[in-house]
């Protein structure tokens, strides 16, 4: 039953390829599941594989989505939420294919298939140098050893053997070849693949054009050249298997770690309460029990600080007796003596102003004087009385203060 699931999942991915060429690269979905799978069965063995690359597991590909938004960005991040969500699951040898749908990553400038005494070689290969393809797979390569869980780790294993194995495509080291051509010899290497044939090998001609420079080439595929992709792509794996998975130590309260709720190393919050001098939050992240500036401290009669219940500071229960209101000290009686001299000068001032201010005589105006200077003679009196009477009413004022004091 197992058996027969399996081929009809190999039908399907050769009908994506025939009728879906776009989202297909280098290699066929069959071929690209095939060099994943052989590879990991031949570093993490068999069980992995079934475990890994035979369950459909959604979850295991959200959290997928999660790294691909780290190392492709919130566009494909976005898509490959869209298809999980959808409950579309996708093998990860297949991501590149359907979720990145770069096409232009997977091609390996660094070498050319065509021989050099074939004078159309300089139209037809890339001298750039770059192979885009390995620089893709040595990302996803670079990943999967600081991943500490093993099937996020065979994931990222097979999205980079996607672009590995492409970077051995002829097709995918030239330019300008004929896109039936490609789709073409991806068909036929699937098909192969599937027969079982362990002798396998086609060869399939192929047309290049550029600015009316033609050209066709015989490329010859066999198993051995599958064979040989398997075994390069086992010995980079092999270098991830030897990184141990890292495995996040649980914390406790003798980690020696600050971390959990902990106030201070190992101590606080849930953990036991910390000794003096030991950073805190609340008195009960203290022995002591007494938490004063975040620092945990002993409470004590000469601290400072009105604390351990007493009435003020330093003094009272369980320090000495505060001192009784009567029990003045002689800072105590710094505003009242202020308060007289600011008295006395102004008193000073009032009476120095008396001495300056004519007392009035009594004038008797003479027979001649008008009645219009009477008046005003009466008027000059009056005034001199007012004067007098305020001076006097300010004394008493000052007078009745310093009967209060």
């Amino acid at each position: 039953m197992k058996t027969k699931k399996i081929k009809l999942a190999a039908l399907v991915l050769v009908f994506v390829c025939i009728f879906f060429p776009n989202q297909a690269t280098a290699w066929g979905s069959e071929t690209h599941k095939y060099i994943c799978e052989k590879a990991v069965e031949e570093i993490w063995g068999r069980d992995i594989v079934d475990e890994c690359l035979l369950t459909e597991n959604l979850q295991l590909q959200r959290s997928i989505c999660d790294i691909i938004k780290e190392v492709k960005g919130e566009e494909k991040y976005r898509r490959c939420i869209e298809k999980t969500s959808q409950g579309e699951f996708i093998q990860p040898f297949l991501i590149p294919d359907v979720i990145f749908n770069d096409t232009e990553l997977h091609y390996d400038y660094s070498r050319c298939p065509i021989p050099e005494r074939d004078r159309t070689r300089g139209w037809f290969c890339n001298e750039s140098g770059k192979n885009l393809a390995i620089e893709q797979s040595e990302l996803w390569f670079k990943k999967a050893k600081g991943t500490y869980d093993n099937c996020t780790r065979v994931y990222e294993f097979c999205i980079a053997s996607n672009y590995f194995s492409d970077s051995y495509m002829p097709l995918y080291q030239t330019m300008h070849v004929e896109e039936e051509d490609k789709n073409n010899m991806e068909l036929r290497v699937d098909k192969a693949i599937l027969s079982g044939d362990p002798l396998w090998g086609i060869d399939v001609m192929c047309d290049f054009q550029y600015k009316g420079i033609r050209s066709r080439q015989r490329f010859e595929i066999k198993i051995y050249d599958i064979e040989e992709i398997i075994g390069d792509l086992v010995e980079e794996g092999r270098k991830i298997a030897e990184v141990k998975p890292y495995i996040p130590k649980k914390e406790t309260c003798d980690d020696g770690i600050k971390n959990q709720d902990e106030t201070d190393i190992d101590c606080g919050g849930s953990c036991n309460p910390c000794a003096d001098g030991m950073n805190c939050l609340s008195n009960s992240d203290c022995i002591s029990n007494y938490c004063y500036d975040d620092t945990c401290r002993t409470p004590s009669c000469f601290d400072g600080i009105k604390n351990q219940g007493e009435e003020g500071i330093d003094c009272g229960d369980p320090c000495k007796p505060c001192p009784l209101p009567s029990e003045y000290k002689p800072m105590d009686f710094i505003p009242t003596i202020f308060l007289i001299l600011v008295i006395c000068v102004v008193t000073f001032v009032l009476i120095k102003k008396m001495r300056h201010i004519s007392m009035p005589r009594k004038f008797e105006p003479k027979e001649e004087v008008s009645e219009m200077g009477k008046e005003l003679m009466e008027e000059r009196e009056k005034s001199s009385d007012g004067d007098l009477k305020g001076i006097k009413k300010q004394l008493d004022g000052i007078e009745a203060k310093l009967k209060e004091l």
